[in-house]
């Protein structure tokens, strides 16, 4: 299998690329390719291109990019809100959900998050976050790359919802149903202490469809993966 590489450049037949030293070394070093390993590069909007390391220099590679392989429409919008989560869960969250579709990460500051965090590491983090959902990009073949949002509560992500439908996740509600013809979806999903009485009387008060996922007690970074997946089954793992 070749290696997928998401490039943010314009990408286009013939044209020739530098890559930078992060990069190179990844292909040159851990994946030992030498000069004519072939790649598939995508855009990250929908569109990929065979192409083929073409000049080795120092500690850079050039690659040519050659004809385009595919170009997709743009899937069903799957917004995963997810309550902020501390250490490495929210990096599990978000590759994971990059891997089964999700078109935007919205970071949730709730009541119960207990995560503080200065401007700077903020955009370190948000910055981590993009990474991580850009490799998962190229792990799994998706053609589109998530959009990751800043930081949002759950009042103002619900007063003007990025779906016509929301699904607010509660533990002990009936469990979600959801219908068989893919449809825009915006999920959320708490944090580990769970919501608050009065997180539950907003969603409830602005529309949101409260549901659960059955009598087991998932960790927070277990639930959207269990979500997402059961969603992607339902629509026949369509896009």
């Amino acid at each position: 299998m070749k290696h997928r590489l998401y490039l943010q450049e314009v990408l286009a037949d013939g044209r020739r690329l530098s890559l930078g030293v992060a990069e190179s070394h990844y292909l040159l070093h851990v994946l030992r390719h030498k000069k004519g390993a072939e790649l598939v590069c995508f855009n990250g909007q929908g569109a990929q291109w065979r192409a083929t390391i073409s000049a080795i220099t120092g500690k850079q590679c050039e690659i040519c990019v050659h004809e385009q392989l595919c170009e997709a429409r743009q899937p069903i919008a799957l917004h995963l809100a997810q309550a902020w989560l501390k250490s490495s869960a929210m990096d599990t969250v978000v590759q994971k959900a990059t891997e089964l579709g999700i078109s935007d990460l919205w970071p949730l500051s709730t009541a119960r998050s207990n995560v503080q965090l200065t401007a700077s590491r903020l955009d370190n983090k948000l910055h981590h976050w993009r990474k991580i959902s850009r490799s998962a990009c190229e792990q799994s073949g998706r053609l589109f790359l998530p959009a990751v949002h800043e930081p949002i509560s759950l009042q103002a992500l619900l007063s003007a919802p990025p779906t016509a439908t929301c699904l607010f996740l509660d533990p002990g509600e009936e469990p979600l149903h959801v219908a068989p013809e893919p449809e825009p979806l915006t999920i959320c999903i708490g944090p580990e202490g769970g919501w608050t009485d009065e997180e539950r009387t907003v969603a409830a008060d602005l529309g949101a469809q409260i549901c659960g996922i059955g009598k087991l007690t998932l960790r927070a970074e277990t639930a959207p993966v269990a979500v997402l997946a059961a969603i992607r089954h339902s629509w026949g793992w369509r896009e």
